[in-house]
């Protein structure tokens, strides 16, 4: 830090004020007051004068907190590297062994050692004691060597304690067993050898009170003492003294030798245990060992000599100035980044991967406001993208100090303290637009000129002060036909003169210096605590809930709360990662600096102003513009000035309609009339979104779940596992699938209100990637979700839902997003999880329109077709092995097998005249004409396959007639090189078919061409083209994905005019529903006449269970065909609270609860543990509460289920049903949460069981264990899953579910039980007066339960 001779001394002096306590003269300020007077007066002035009630206060010196943390991450090396080089130097020599030894251990290593066995220790919390003298002075400066563990030390590490300095060494021990004693925790005491001996007899005191205390109940003593062994009084080899030593007798007076002293012997004299160390890890080892007992022990550390001592101090300090110095902190401050020559991050919008490869030569720049970034821009860009022709490219720039743009101040800048923005080195709005002009240039190079460009706010002044900039430099992207496009953006001067600077100028840059210096402050506060915590998030907060309230934004909080939410969360996480830099860049683009009338050097003809209705500010310069000069000016009505986040929509409509008719202008001559009136009809059409485009709708997603399932597959045929499913190696009939794994994943929005599913099932030898991969990249991305740090996107659902590669790309968005936060450690999400996803949110975005996904799919799709209810499906017969024809010839149909109109035959895996037989089995065996269609999956050579389709012919004709196609018959073709391409792959399979006239299917081959990085679907599209023996596309979506397979059944289609099939990969009910939802919608945007086949979803028939209830088999009649709407009605809103799950069967969790053993103490006092799920939503509780009533009392009350609701107010009721069965309602914030359960009644003890049969998922067992003739003690053993809902409202009160149904629900639930028959058995015993109070107290704790699960708000956001 720079020092400056005016800096404030201040000195609080607590006693004495007379007395003169500044020799040196260097005191400003003097205050006489008791310290716990001044310090709470001293915070409160400071909070009432910063203007912020959070809290956090700071000072200048903040910075060096964050040089603290740099430092302190490099302290264990330091400390490590500097004891390796003293101690290899000698050996330290014990002379009353007369042996060598290498004792490598250094007294600093030693508080090394102690502050990482602390910051992982668990359990209870734990004390220091530190001895004076060298103890506690390598305490205070190597204690704490990191952060990280700092803030993990925090609740492990209670207290430490010191004797008073002028004490000396004398007494340590005892002071140490005293402290222990008072404070009744695990103290470890650090002591010297010297110190320790000089109160050696102290530790028969203590192995006195141990031995009386292990005859009595309490506890003995854990006293853990380390005694650091370095020969002496190691501290007097630190002074200048030590360098005269035999001269003055250094040795005898000062260094005072212990070498003919045993610690070991000492200890086992007191029968202390007793250990030694010499060496980093073994000490370590020990002293993890020595902490975790409840016995006092010694630990001897043989440290290096004390002259060593000193010198690993001195390396020390050396290294840490070296290390200082390399930080460069006390060189010259470089130029601002923004100087350099360094680009700007871009975001390139593009289309679908499946639309044409035009040539773009138009460019449209979008430039977003101040704390803003290049997302800002995400909704409006995405239907610029659709909107605009082809030829535009779309691009996004994050501005200097904004988004992923360079940091203009290094973390050295802020450690030094040198981030003022009075710097004479500030650039200008001309620097800032010559960095944009460069980015685009240099990184972009689809782009030669820019046509036209979007600035909002701040953007929009960058954009202007581009068309001044460009006209002086050499690169000309810009030229007077460029449109500007700006959203509420100060222009400047509206006169023709020149302008001069005035007194209103000064005022507001006055006020932007303000306003800057107050954001930096606030930043550099922050390094006080965890930027993550809440109160560091509540004080950006607070200032954005002040700066959002100004009038320019119209009141946004009432007017559009979740904007404003939105609003709010994106700026504090902004701000808490680049304050500095935003506030420099405040003073930079200051309006009272830049006073240039910009509006004069622009084209009014090109120049085009967007202003919200209720921004006054903004609306009237428009319009005072517009009269001035001529310009477009346009209104939307009900917005105010945070126009790209109102109303995106109807931003992106006005500037396609501007772009569009500009493009009009140009290739037709104007006509003054119709120009007149088509300016009209834009400036009208702004106000409203545009027809062909839906109405948004926004759901942010906040939490991911997921729940494993595990289904037994079986093959009906044979009664086993199924064989041969897969590609590749996972074909041959040794490879038996008995079991199907899998992950149903849950994404909720952040109101809890709405919620999506998706499942993640890789199937070997067609995924790439295992279960368990897919299962860490799951977690990674809930942990991400959890995050407070991160801010999810919200999904547009209509855009979603039109399954035109939106999808994926906020898929896209949001892995980057975490990655860029250090939250995920993969950038690439593997297949399966990513069609995982694509449920989650196609079915959100659906919950949110609150229709189901099928109608969902069909409203928002751009070709309104009529749509059919039901989708047929086709049969599926496997192979078996080499007797499989003999085997199949002699089964008859069983009756309740269903009709499919075309059956498809797995071939390829025995010979070819077993293979051909199958077939034609497969169209004889069947009551109905079928139509039927093979499966090779790449099974045979070409010739193979020719001698197939030849056999086939000879064998049957009329097979040939009725084969639909053959899916991938021909092996993977790949050149000299092994090289695989689609044009030769498609090329082989044409020559087959010409040589055979038999049909074939793309499957395979469309998964590999997806996944060449060179390839593309344009190769596909050029390619089929010219293909003639192609009938389908066989599309799997938990493969490709659903935005993939979409697009590819669009280019089957309309392009291609062939086929497109829908197939499963052994999914469970809830990858099958989704399936079968996108290839109702493929099936109904086929255009008329086209080919359409039954898909591929009736695995479903060799599952021994579903995910879904009822399952997906239930909606599947006797003719083959999927109730699509019954179905998509059955899962709209579904959740994981509602999925079975097939991991656990009902026996197991009978056995568990019977067997779970729990110890109570039978006391008066509530008693409980509890542990979670790595979710947090499965919580497993056991509770117990003393009755002052006896079991049979107890048992007959509780067991009378309906009653339940007068004790436990969470439960809105109990009924009895048919057969043992009950339904349970449980009401949290007006919604209701409905579960059936079978109950048990116990007898020894007494007591009940129970388990929920559907709905909220939970278990439990209530025993009342006898403790006399009129007492007994009450235990409840749960588990239960927390429904969505109930997460939502812990999570945004700060509280964990499980300590709230832990320590309130169920603790009040039973004290309520409790004082309910206490008070049931008063009134029939005459005791009213005892009887009403007890059920006040019972009322009071039902107000309390229902005050907190109940939202006053709920029907309005409903």
């Amino acid at each position: 830090m720079r020092s400056s001779s005016g800096t404030p001394h201040v000195l609080l002096h607590t006693e004495r004020p007379a007395e003169r306590v500044d020799s040196t003269g260097t005191i400003t300020h003097q205050i006489d007051s008791p310290v716990e007077t001044f310090i709470p007066m001293l915070t409160s002035f400071l909070q009432r004068t910063s203007g912020f009630s959070t809290g956090i206060l700071g000072s200048d010196l903040c910075s060096l907190i964050l040089l603290g943390r740099h430092l302190s991450e490099k302290m264990p090396d330091i400390i490590h590297e500097s004891s390796q080089i003293v101690a290899t130097q000698t050996k330290r020599v014990w002379e009353s062994h007369g042996e060598s030894f290498n004792y490598n251990l250094t007294e600093p290593q030693i508080i090394l050692a102690m502050s990482e066995i602390l910051s992982d220790l668990k359990g209870n919390p734990s004390s220091l004691f530190f001895s004076n003298s060298m103890p506690v002075r390598d305490a205070e400066f190597f204690l704490y060597p990191r952060h990280v563990q700092l803030a993990k030390m925090g609740p492990n590490l209670s207290t430490v304690a010191v004797n008073r300095g002028a004490s000396g060494i004398d007494g340590i021990i005892s002071s140490a067993i005293g402290f222990c004693e008072a404070s009744s925790m695990p103290t470890t005491l650090l002591i010297g050898d010297l110190a320790c001996i000089h109160d050696l007899n102290s530790f028969h005191n203590l192995a006195k009170q141990s031995t009386r205390y292990h005859s009595s109940p309490k506890k003995p003593l854990s006293l853990s003492t380390i005694i650091v062994n370095n020969d002496g009084g190691a501290i007097f080899s630190f002074l200048p003294i030590a360098k005269h030593g035999n001269d003055v007798n250094f040795e005898e007076f000062f260094g005072t030798p212990t070498k003919s002293f045993s610690f070991g012997k000492g200890a086992e004299a007191f029968g202390l245990a007793y250990s030694t160390a010499s060496d980093y890890r073994i000490f370590k080892e020990m002293y993890k060992e020595l902490i975790g007992s409840d016995d006092p022990s010694v630990l001897e550390a043989k440290v290096v000599s004390r002259d060593q001592n000193v010198q690993v101090h001195t390396e020390i300090t050396r290294a840490t100035n070296s290390f200082l110095d390399n930080l460069g902190l006390f060189e010259e401050l470089n130029d601002l980044v923004l100087y350099h020559e360094v680009n700007l991050p871009a975001k390139i919008y593009k289309r679908g991967f499946c639309h044409g490869t035009m040539k773009r030569t138009k460019s449209l720049v979008l430039l977003h406001g101040w704390m803003g970034d290049k997302t800002e821009w995400d909704e409006s860009a995405q239907i610029l993208i659709q909107s605009l022709s082809d030829e535009w490219n779309v691009i996004s720039i994050d501005l200097p100090g904004h988004g992923e743009s360079p940091h203009l101040f290094s973390e050295n800048d802020l450690m030094r303290g040198l981030f003022s923005s009075e710097s004479e080195r500030n650039p200008s709005l001309e620097d800032i637009a010559m960095a944009v002009l460069r980015s685009v240039q240099e990184d972009i190079t689809e782009i030669e000129t820019i046509d036209a460009i979007a600035g909002y706010s701040l953007g929009g002044r960058v954009a202007m002060a581009m068309m001044k900039t460009d006209s002086s430099t050499e690169s000309k992207l810009l030229s007077n036909d460029t449109k500007i496009i700006l959203l509420g953006s100060d222009p400047g001067s509206l006169d023709s003169v020149s302008a001069l600077k005035n007194k209103s100028d000064d005022v507001k840059l006055c006020g932007d210096k303000k306003l800057s210096n107050k954001l930096a402050s606030m930043y550099l506060r922050q390094f006080l605590q965890d930027p993550t915590s809440v109160r560091s998030k509540l004080a950006w907060s607070e200032f954005l809930f002040y700066w959002y309230g100004k009038p320019l934004w119209a009141n946004l909080s009432e007017r559009n709360p979740s904007v404003f939410s939105k609003m709010v969360q994106r700026r504090a996480a902004s701000l808490s990662r680049r304050a500095l830099d935003i506030c420099h860049m405040l003073h930079v683009c200051s309006t009272g600096r830049n006073i240039y009338p910009y509006s004069n050097i622009l084209n009014p003809k090109e120049t085009v102003f967007i202003a919200g209705e209720l921004d006054v500010k903004y609306s009237t310069l428009g319009k005072e513009w517009k009269k001035k000069s001529g310009i477009a000016y346009h209104e939307i009505k009900g917005a105010g000035h945070a126009l790209l986040t109102e109303e995106p929509v109807v931003v992106a409509n006005i500037i396609s309609q501007v772009l569009t008719q500009h493009e009009k202008e140009q290739v037709m001559p104007p006509v003054s009339p119709v120009s007149t009136e088509l300016k009209e009809a834009v400036t009208k059409a702004s106000y409203e979104v545009s027809p062909s485009i839906p109405s948004a709708t926004h759901v942010t997603p906040s939490t991911l779940d997921f729940e494993e399932f595990q289904i037994e597959l079986i093959d009906n045929r044979t009664g086993s596992g199924v064989k041969g499913i897969g590609w590749g190696n996972q074909r041959n009939l040794d490879n038996v699938l008995n079991v199907r794994k899998g992950l149903i994943i849950s994404l909720s929005s952040n109101d809890g209100f709405f919620v999506g599913l998706g499942e993640v099932s890789p199937l070997s030898g067609v995924h790439s990637e295992s279960l368990d991969e897919a299962k860490v990249q799951i977690k990674e991305i809930q942990r991400a979700f959890a995050s407070p740090n991160f801010i999810s996107r919200d999904i547009q659902c209509e855009r979603v839902l039109s399954i035109d590669g939106s999808m994926s790309r906020y898929i896209e968005d949001m892995i980057s997003d975490m990655k860029k936060q250090n939250l995920l450690s993969f950038s690439v999400l593997v297949e399966s999880v990513s069609a995982g996803l694509e449920m989650a949110i196609l079915s959100l975005a659906s919950h949110k329109l609150r229709s189901p996904l099928p109608q969902s799919l069909f409203l928002s799709s751009k070709t309104r077709s009529n749509v059919t209810p039901f989708l047929p499906l086709n049969g599926l017969i496997t192979p078996k092995d080499s007797n499989f024809y003999p085997v199949i010839t002699e089964s008859k149909p069983d009756p309740s097998d269903i009709s499919y109109s075309s059956i498809k035959v797995k071939v390829g895996h025995v010979s070819i005249h077993d293979d051909v037989i199958t077939l034609i089995h497969a169209k004889s065996n069947s009551n109905e004409v079928v139509r039927i269609r093979a499966d090779a999956n790449r099974a045979w050579r070409e010739t193979d396959a020719i001698n197939f389709a030849q056999l086939v012919k000879k064998k049957d004709s009329s097979t040939v007639e009725r084969l639909e196609f053959i899916e991938e018959p021909l092996q993977k073709i790949c050149d000299s090189g092994g090289r695989w391409s689609f044009q030769d792959q498609v090329g082989a399979l044409e020559r087959w078919h010409h040589s055979t006239g038999i049909k074939y299917a793309l499957d395979e081959s469309l998964a590999d061409v997806i996944r060449l990085a060179d390839e593309s679907s344009f190769s596909i599209k050029e390619t089929m083209r010219q293909a003639k023996g192609c009938a389908a596309f066989v599309l799997k979506p938990s493969l490709l994905g659903f935005d993939r397979s979409m697009e590819l059944a669009r280019l089957a289609h309309d392009d291609l005019r062939i086929g497109a099939v829908f197939t499963s990969t052994f999914d469970s009910g809830v990858g099958l529903a989704f399936t079968a939802f996108v290839a109702s919608l493929s099936d109904s945007l086929c255009r008329q006449g086209g080919p359409k086949f039954p898909h591929g979803l009736s695995t479903f028939s060799m599952m021994g269970g579903d995910t879904l209830t009822p399952p997906f088999a239930s909606f599947v009649n006797n003719d083959g065909l999927l109730n699509v709407a019954s179905l998509g009605r059955s899962m709209n809103g579904l959740g994981l609270d509602e999925i079975r799950d097939y991991t656990y069967t009902k026996s197991d969790i009978q056995t568990n609860i019977r067997e779970a053993a729990v110890t109570y103490d039978r006391d008066d006092q509530f008693q409980s543990t509890s542990s979670t799920s790595d979710t947090g939503r499965e919580i497993n509780i056991q509770v117990s509460l003393p009755l002052p009533f006896s079991d049979e009392v107890a048992c007959a009350r509780f067991t009378d289920l309906p009653q339940q609701p007068r004790w436990s107010p969470w439960l809105k009721s109990v009924a009895y049903l048919e057969k043992g069965l009950t339904e349970w309602t449980l009401n949290v914030r007006g919604v209701e949460f409905r579960w059936k359960a079978i109950s048990k009644l116990l007898d020894s003890p007494k007591g009940i069981m129970w388990e929920s049969t559907s709905g909220l998922k939970n278990q439990g067992r209530v025993e009342f264990l006898k403790v006399s003739d009129d007492s007994c003690l009450m235990t409840v053993k749960m588990s239960i899953v927390a429904p969505r809902i109930i997460s939502l409202v812990f999570k945004t009160t700060g509280e964990f579910v499980k300590d709230f149904v832990e320590s309130k629900l169920l603790k009040w639930s039973l004290e309520s039980f409790r004082d309910v028959v206490k008070a049931d058995l008063a009134l029939e015993r005459g005791d009213a007066e005892l009887g009403d109070a007890l059920f006040g107290a019972v009322e009071g704790r039902s107000n309390a339960i229902e005050a907190t699960l109940s939202y006053q708000h709920f029907d309005q956001r409903t």
